[in-house]
């Protein structure tokens, strides 16, 4: 498909960039809604028992492995697994 960047040349990009752009588009949007979700929740440290929230782009590069979310403990600075609490209150956030 050509493009016309307005200085007489034209570009073609191949229609599987097409596809390459959108599912990488596709991934961050799914990733920036995942990491919204989680900031909203709390999350306890095995180590110190502290529990503490997250910005939303904060949670933008973590993974969940199953065991919790690898994070930073703002009290013990010790990076571990530290799963999601649900409290009371939080069921009114959504």
């Amino acid at each position: 498909m050509p493009i016309n960047w307005g200085i007489g040349e034209h570009i073609t990009i191949e229609p599987w960039w097409l596809v390459v752009i959108f599912i990488i588009g596709v991934t961050f949007i799914i990733q920036v809604v995942k990491s919204i979700f989680y900031a909203k929740r709390k999350f306890a440290c095995p180590a110190c028992g502290h529990r503490f929230r997250k910005k939303w782009y904060q949670l933008l590069p973590i993974m969940n492995n199953g065991k919790g979310v690898l994070l930073n403990c703002p009290e013990c600075r010790e990076k571990n697994n530290c799963s999601a609490v649900w409290e009371e209150a939080d069921r009114y956030l959504y």
